[in-house]
């Protein structure tokens, strides 16, 4: 007669807390720090159907923002105070006052003054059809998420193969 398997010991409580912290922080930035943000706005009829739609997506939710081509009255580039110095951050500017079009804080650099110089083109030149505009930093925030989750999973790992 065979005996049952033992249990799995490990060795330190703090390792599989180390572990568990690197797995959740990692779920964490890919599900809600990786997001992107786009401006889309097209006119059909310019001064007659026009629209704007600004949406904020990252893996587990979508927030999308409708409004009249012609409440977009422009962008520009907002200073915002961060512990560590300044960040931009690009305000749209509409007839309701200013909305955010990116994070209050980027990691790495965005070329805001670009996306800025796209959008006032659009408000500024009405025979432009369309526009399209996007920050993405998905690009930043999986790689990083995945690596504190592989992290995670191989402490977990050396941990549950050292008893």
């Amino acid at each position: 007669m065979q005996s049952p398997p033992a249990a799995h010991r490990y060795r330190s409580p703090w390792t599989l807390a180390l572990a568990i912290t690197f797995i959740v922080e990692g779920l964490f930035l890919i599900a809600f720090f990786g997001q992107v943000i786009t401006l889309t706005c097209n006119r059909i009829i310019p001064s007659i159907q026009s629209n704007c739609q600004l949406v904020e997506t990252n893996l587990l939710q979508s927030n999308v923002t409708r409004f009249p081509a012609n409440k977009l009255q422009g962008a520009k580039v907002g200073k915002i105070s961060m512990d560590n110095g300044e960040s931009d951050q690009i305000l749209l500017l509409t007839s309701k006052g200013e909305v955010s079009f990116s994070r209050s804080y980027s990691p790495f650099y965005v070329p805001t003054q670009a996306i800025v110089s796209e959008i006032n083109a659009f408000v500024n030149y009405p025979n432009q059809n369309s526009l399209k505009v996007q920050e993405d930093d998905r690009w930043f925030y999986y790689p990083l998420g995945c690596i504190a989750l592989i992290l995670g999973f191989l402490i977990f790992l050396q941990d549950l193969n050292m008893t």
